[in-house]
């Protein structure tokens, strides 16, 4: 497949890409954000904001990746990746991807620095994905830290693949924005988010609040900044038109999320 997918249709974990996931609550983007990161062969790390999202403890019994949860401060927390904690598969050589699962005190006075630590240890470690459950809260305009802000920059030089899911685009680091390689677009209500992301992309606003306002429930608009300006009289590509995930589809990431039952990518959070 053509642009930021491989030949399977999965996140190509060698490039490192940038995938934004915004709409309001229970539009569809939870579910999309935990779909990509179960179909992700590598190590994750989950900035779990609500404490709730997942994937939890237990997510190792879908076969996918042994899940270690990780509580403290930027003072407290392990300086590097616990490989020491890695598993192997039952050929006793395999290394088995692991997903770090982090879930801040948002009472803690270094509550971003707790935050941007894992980042930092993601991109020491390298070719990772790092899943964020409410990235305006860990990416919000004008309080990005430092470890964020390589990560927006550098983040492919490291292969480091970044899902950031909120609820607002206008209230997150431009940055995050204009670097992504996909954009997961559902219900969005604010005329400024719609506007923000229409010139971010080079879209008519008129034209992309038109396709926003035709979405049905938990339907969605992919953008892939990757896929080439199309020729004269050719369809463009770059921007499509999705319908919902099939329900048995969400109710198997769902498990996988909760570590509750087996579910693989492509067999059948909120959303």
């Amino acid at each position: 497949m053509a642009g930021s997918f491989d030949k399977d249709g999965h996140l190509d974990p060698a490039r490192g890409l940038i995938v934004l996931c915004v709409g309001k609550k229970e539009s569809g983007k939870s579910v999309m954000a935990l779909a990509l990161a179960q179909g992700y062969p590598y190590d994750i790390v989950v900035l779990d904001v609500a404490g709730d999202d997942g994937p939890m403890a237990g997510a190792g019994a879908s076969g996918s990746h042994d899940v270690v949860e990780w509580r403290g401060t930027v003072d407290t927390l392990p300086a590097s990746w616990p490989e020491e904690q890695r598993r192997t598969r039952p050929d006793g050589r395999t290394p088995r991807p692991m997903i770090l699962r982090y879930v801040p005190d948002p009472g803690s006075p270094t509550y971003l620095e707790d935050m941007d630590h894992l980042v930092g240890i993601a991109m020491t470690h390298r070719r990772c994905m790092i899943l964020w459950h409410e990235a305006n809260v860990a990416i919000e305009s004008g309080r990005v830290p430092a470890h964020t802000r390589r990560f927006l920059r550098f983040n492919r030089h490291h292969q480091v693949t970044g899902v950031l899911c909120g609820p607002r685009t206008i209230t997150m680091d431009r940055l995050a924005l204009g670097q992504a390689d996909l954009i997961y677009v559902f219900e969005l209500n604010v005329p400024e988010d719609r506007k923000r992301i229409a010139g971010e992309i080079g879209w008519d606003p008129a034209d992309f609040d038109a396709a926003v306002k035709d979405l049905g429930t938990h339907e969605y608009l992919l953008y892939d900044a990757r896929l080439p300006k199309p020729a004269e009289g050719e369809p463009d590509l770059r921007i499509v038109h999705y319908p919902a995930l099939p329900p048995e589809y969400v109710r198997g990431v769902e498990r996988w999320a909760k570590g509750a039952s087996p579910a693989r990518l492509g067999e059948g959070a909120d959303r």
